[in-house]
């Protein structure tokens, strides 16, 4: 009889021991399949599974897993799973955040997003399903509002990041080219309020404008222009 106590005792330390070890491999999972080595990152997850019983805290790491795998809809089957079982019916919150909001043509940003209690996350336009945390670099070639959208059990939650993209400021280069290619004097002057100077007007600057065909309204828009 005490042999028995003693082996039915140490029952749920052992499986507590299981479900430390699924968890364990459920990180490394993670891990490897952010490697790109997604053969070993699914072994390892058939291997926690079988190890331990379903749990919240499994369920949410078997999300992230399945997030870097790229298996988006079974990561938020099991991220549903988990909020079903822990009784969370929270209306999903988002944080979505760049750290340029205006950008030259050419250039990129990184879009920034985290999303909690949310089984479903989109970003448009172009990125489509993400998961529920992330990053993306973009270069729009235009200015650009991306919306993400996640929903969740409790509902659906939005944001909008707006990213301004301007034209490059103009070169001495570009200006030089035009005046050469003929474009009309006010027209060259026009676009270098509007877009602005890469550089300084020095002596040598100013010769090379004029050698180049650069009349005083020219100049003085050079001289006042923004850089």
């Amino acid at each position: 009889m005490l042999v028995a106590v003693f082996i039915f005792g140490n029952l749920p330390l052992r499986g507590a021991d299981r479900c430390a070890d699924a968890r364990d491999d459920i990180r490394r999972a993670r891990a490897v399949a952010e490697a790109g080595q997604d053969t070993q990152a699914r072994s390892l997850l058939r291997s926690a599974l079988f190890a331990c019983p379903a749990n919240p805290q499994n369920l949410n790491l078997l999300a992230e897993a399945y997030d870097a795998l790229g298996e988006l809809a079974q990561a938020g089957t099991y991220r549903e799973r988990a909020m079903r079982l822990a009784g969370i019916s929270a209306k999903p919150t988002v944080s979505f955040t760049s750290p340029q909001t205006s950008i030259e043509r050419g250039q990129t940003t990184t879009l920034s997003w985290d999303c909690s209690y949310a089984t479903a996350v989109e970003i448009n336009p172009e990125l489509g399903r993400v998961p529920a945390k992330g990053t993306k670099t973009v270069a729009p070639s235009s200015t650009a509002t991306y919306q993400l959208t996640a929903r969740g059990p409790g509902g659906a939650a939005t944001a909008a990041l707006e990213i301004i993209v301007t034209l490059p400021r103009l070169t001495v280069d570009n200006i030089v080219d035009l005046l050469r290619n003929e474009v009309p004097k006010p027209r060259i002057a026009k676009l270098v309020a509007e877009r602005g100077i890469s550089f300084d007007l020095t002596l040598e600057v100013e010769e090379k404008l004029r050698s180049a065909g650069a009349d005083d309204a020219v100049i003085d828009a050079v001289r006042s222009g923004r850089h």
